[in-house]
């Protein structure tokens, strides 16, 4: 009590185990996959909701509904397909290594010209100086 002892038995993992196991390999690969799936995600929502708004103008200018349906669930079908093929195809197109620019981040050099003009007895020197 108060002897400055703490806490003795902590345990701190195995002696021989290394790395960060299997749960980063697979972190690693939904990491990547998650913009992908989250775009599909939002083409499905929006192809569905289309689909809804087109049923229900179908519905409303007294179109069998089952002719409809099917109708517009093959239209959605197609769409889908052919925004996965567009998408595909988007990220398959890679422009292959990209050399890294080197940025200066140093303060930009400032020249500035001057000009001295001195006066002697009987001359007249006209210099130019340039400070980098």
């Amino acid at each position: 009590m108060g002897a400055g002892m703490g806490v003795t038995n902590v345990y701190d993992g195995a002696h021989y185990q290394r790395g960060h196991g299997i749960g980063s390999f697979l972190g690693g690969i939904f990491r990547a996959a998650l913009p992908i799936l989250s775009k599909g995600a939002k083409a499905i929502g929006e192809e569905t909701m289309h689909t809804g708004f087109n049923l229900m103008r179908d519905v409303a200018q007294n179109k069998p509904i089952r002719d409809s349906v099917l109708r517009r669930l093959d239209e959605a079908g197609d769409n889908l397909k052919r925004k996965a093929v567009n998408s595909i195809g988007e990220l398959m197109k890679g422009s292959g290594y990209k050399k890294r620019r080197i940025v200066n981040r140093g303060s930009p050099v400032l020249s500035q010209t001057f000009t001295i003009l001195s006066t002697g007895f009987m001359n007249v020197t006209l210099s130019e100086y340039r400070v980098l």
